[in-house]
C-alpha cells in the first residue's frame, strides 16, 4: 500500500513523523529481535542504545532477558509502546565476547505464546581505544559544589602592553567566552577563550594584532626550570568570524556578538598537563606598532564536581561502585574487586594501597594487601618483592584473615622496585596478584651523600647532588658549597675542589689569561708553562717547521753532502797519516834488527 500525502506547512509534517514514530508505525527502521539470530554490536554502546525491537507485545507481559545475560549487560525496556534489548551497563570484548540471550516474558500469563519469545545472539566487536584509558598524569579530585569555576582546569592571564594602558585579563571563571576540548586519554588540553572590543577601542587590539595577519603565535617559556608540562602552543585569532581554527567546540554562533563589537579568539594548546602543579608560563608576542608585549599565564586543575566530566564539567560519570572518574574523558579508575568501562563487574582479587608511592630516604613506607569477593578465611597472602620472595633486612610483614600489612621503617635506596602480592586461594588453583611499584627519589631537599646524612646549603643557586653534594657550574664559584669566586679567564672552568682553572682555547697560566704562542704543528700547550707540544713531522719552539716540505728536504740533501765529503777528506787525511807513521816506525825497526845481527 502507498501513503500520499502533502503538507502546506513543514512544521506539520514535522509533527506527523513524530506521532509515527511514538505510535510505533516507523519502528521499521530498527532491527527486530524475532526476525534475526545473530546481531553484532560496538563495544564503546552508550547505556540505554537500543539492539533490537520486538513490536505488537503488551506491556504487561513484562519481556525480560531470562538466559545469557552474563553480568546483567542488557535489559528489556518498554519505551512509545515497543518493546526493546537495549544495553544496561557497558560492553567490553576483553570481558564478554559474545552472549547467547534468550528474550521471554516475566508474566506467567504470556509465558506460553511463542511469538513473545526469541532467542538472539550478540557478538561484540572491537573498538580501538575502548575502553578508555585513565590517565593519572592529569587526574584530579573532585571538588565541591560550592567551587563557581565550571571548569576542570582553571586558566589565569595577564596581558601588559606598554603604550597602551590598562591590562588584559582572562579568567576560566566565565563559562559565556571560554570553550575547551579535552575529550582524550593523552591530557591534552585545547583551550579558546574569546574576548570582545567596542570598534572605538580596537586600536588596542590593532596594537597588539597585524590586522593584515589573521593569526599571530605567542611564544612561551617556563617560569621554573622543573616545569613537567610541554610548552604550550597559543595563537591569537585576529578575525575569529572570518577565519579560526578548526575545531568541533567552536561552533558559528559563538561569534554572533553583534556588527559593533570585534572579537579576538585566544587559542591555547597544551600537549600534556600534569595536574599535580601549577603551570607558569612567561609568554611574548611581537607586534607591528610597538615593541614586544608581555603576558603571564598561570593553569592548574581545579577539578569537576563528583559525578560529572568534560571540558564543561557538564558529561555525566557511569562509574559505580566507588569507581572514580576522570575528569577530562570519563574514563573509570575502578575501586579493587571491580570491573569493566563502568565499574560493575565484581571478581576474587588481591590489591595494594596506597598507589604510586614516591620515597626519600629514611621515609616510612606501608603497604597494605587485601583480598576482595573472596572469604578472608580461604585466602592466603604471600609478599614478593622484584620477582622473589622478600629477604630484605628491615622489613616487617604482619598478616590477618584476608590482609596483609608490609611495613619498612626507614626507606633505602634498595628498598626501590616492584611489590607484588600473592593471594592464593584454599582449595583451589586459583591465584590472585597485584603489583606496585615503589619509587625512590633519593634524599630530602637539602641533603645528600649514601645515607643521605650531609646537608648542602648551596649557594650561588647551584643544586644539591644526591651523591655530590653541590654542583658548580665551574665557571663562577667552587668549594664545598659552591661559595668561592672562580678567577678563570677566557672560557676556562674551576675545579670544585681546589678552584684550579681547566684551561681550554689555547690558553695557560696560572688562571688561564696567558693565550699560547704555538703554530699550526701544534697538537698542544701546556697549561702551565705555554710550551708547544709539536705533531710528529713539525719541530720548532713554535712548532712551525714543517719536516716534510722540499726546502727543508734539499736542505737536509745538501747538508748530508757536505757531511759526506767532509767525512771523505777526514778518511783520507786519516789513512795518510797512518801509513806516514807506519813508515817511519817500519824503518826504525828495520834498523834496529840490522844492529843486532851485526853484534851478534
Amino acid at each position: 500500500m502507498m501513503l500520499k500525502t502533502s503538507f502546506a506547512n513543514p512544521g506539520l509534517l514535522w509533527a506527523f513523523v513524530a506521532v509515527l514514530v511514538f505510535n510505533g508505525v516507523l519502528v521499521s527502521c530498527l532491527k527486530d529481535c524475532k526476525s534475526l539470530t545473530t546481531i553484532k554490536v560496538k563495544e564503546n554502546l552508550s547505556i540505554n542504545d537500543t539492539v533490537c525491537s520486538m513490536s505488537g507485545i503488551p506491556k504487561d507481559a513484562q519481556l525480560w532477558v531470562s538466559k545469557g545475560n552474563r553480568h546483567f549487560r542488557f535489559g528489556m525496556d518498554y519505551i512509545s509502546s515497543v518493546w526493546s534489548l537495549r544495553v544496561h551497563k557497558l560492553l567490553d570484548v576483553g570481558i564478554t565476547p559474545n552472549f547467547d540471550l534468550k528474550i521471554s516474558p516475566e508474566n506467567s500469563s504470556y509465558s506460553e505464546i511463542e511469538e513473545y519469545k526469541t532467542t538472539l545472539k550478540i557478538i561484540v566487536e572491537d573498538v580501538k581505544g575502548w575502553p578508555l584509558k585513565f590517565n593519572y598524569s592529569c587526574s584530579t579530585i573532585f571538588r565541591t559544589a560550592e567551587t563557581k569555576n565550571r571548569f576542570p582546569l582553571e586558566a589565569e592571564g595577564d596581558v601588559k602592553a606598554p603604550f597602551i594602558g590598562g591590562q588584559y585579563s582572562l579568567s576560566t571563571t566565565d563559562p559565556d567566552n571560554i570553550r575547551i576540548d579535552m575529550d582524550n586519554d593523552m591530557c591534552h588540553v585545547h583551550g579558546f577563550g574569546l574576548t570582545t572590543y567596542n570598534n572605538e577601542t580596537i586600536i588596542d587590539v590593532g596594537a597588539i594584532l597585524d590586522e593584515f595577519d589573521p593569526i599571530k603565535d605567542i611564544n612561551c617559556k617556563p617560569v621554573s626550570p622543573e616545569e613537567k608540562n610541554k610548552m604550550p602552543v597559543i595563537k591569537l585569532w585576529r578575525t575569529p568570524k572570518k577565519d579560526r581554527p578548526n575545531n568541533p567546540v567552536i561552533t558559528p554562533d559563538w561569534f554572533d556578538y553583534g556588527g559593533d563589537k570585534v572579537g579576538v579568539l585566544i587559542d591555547l594548546n597544551f600537549g600534556n598537563v600534569y595536574t599535580d602543579q601549577i603551570s607558569k608560563w612567561n609568554c611574548t608576542v611581537d607586534t607591528h606598532i610597538i615593541s614586544t608585549v608581555v603576558a603571564t599565564l598561570n593553569v592548574y586543575a581545579t577539578g569537576c564536581p563528583e559525578g560529572k566530566y568534560g571540558g564543561k564539567c557538564d558529561k555525566d560519570c557511569v562509574c559505580k561502585n566507588n569507581g572514580t572518574c576522570h575528569p577530562f574523558n570519563g574514563a573509570c579508575d575502578c575501586a579493587p574487586g571491580w570491573k569493566a568501562p563502568d565499574c560493575t563487574i565484581d571478581y576474587e582479587a588481591v590489591d595494594i594501597a596506597p598507589k604510586r608511592q614516591v620515597k626519600r630516604y629514611g621515609d616510612e613506607l606501608e603497604l597494605t594487601c587485601k583480598s576482595y569477593h573472596v572469604n578472608a578465611n580461604d585466602v592466603t597472602i604471600e609478599w614478593h618483592f622484584n620477582n622473589a620472595p622478600i629477604m630484605q633486612e628491615g622489613v616487617n610483614i604482619r598478616t590477618t584473615p584476608g590482609e596483609s600489612i608490609l611495613l619498612i621503617k626507614k626507606m633505602k635506596d634498595d628498598n626501590e622496585g616492584v611489590y607484588k602480592c600473592i593471594g592464593k586461594i584454599k582449595n583451589q588453583q586459583k591465584v590472585m596478584e597485584y603489583t606496585e611499584k615503589v619509587e625512590f627519589a633519593g634524599c630530602h631537599w637539602n641533603f645528600y651523600g649514601e645515607e643521605c646524612n650531609k646537608r648542602c646549603d648551596c649557594e650561588h643557586g647551584s643544586q644539591c647532588d644526591r651523591y655530590q653534594g653541590c654542583l658548580c657550574d665551574g665557571k663562577t664559584h667552587w668549594g664545598e658549597t659552591c661559595g668561592l669566586p672562580c678567577f678563570c679567564e677566557n672560557n676556562s672552568t674551576c675545579a670544585k675542589e681546589d678552584g684550579d682553572c681547566a684551561c681550554v682555547d689555547w690558553t695557560w697560566g696560572r688562571n688561564c689569561e696567558k693565550m699560547c704562542d704555538c703554530a699550526e704543528g701544534a697538537s698542544s700547550c701546556n697549561p702551565h708553562s705555554g710550551k708547544c707540544t709539536c705533531f710528529l713531522r713539525w719541530s720548532g719552539v713554535r712548532c712551525d717547521f714543517d719536516l716534510r716540505k722540499p726546502a727543508f728536504i734539499v736542505g737536509l740533501t745538501i747538508t748530508g753532502v757536505i757531511i759526506m765529503i767532509v767525512i771523505v777528506i777526514l778518511s783520507v787525511k786519516y789513512h795518510r797519516r797512518r801509513r806516514r807513521y807506519e813508515g817511519i816506525g817500519g824503518s826504525k825497526l828495520l834498523s834496529s834488527s840490522l844492529s843486532l845481527n851485526e853484534e851478534t
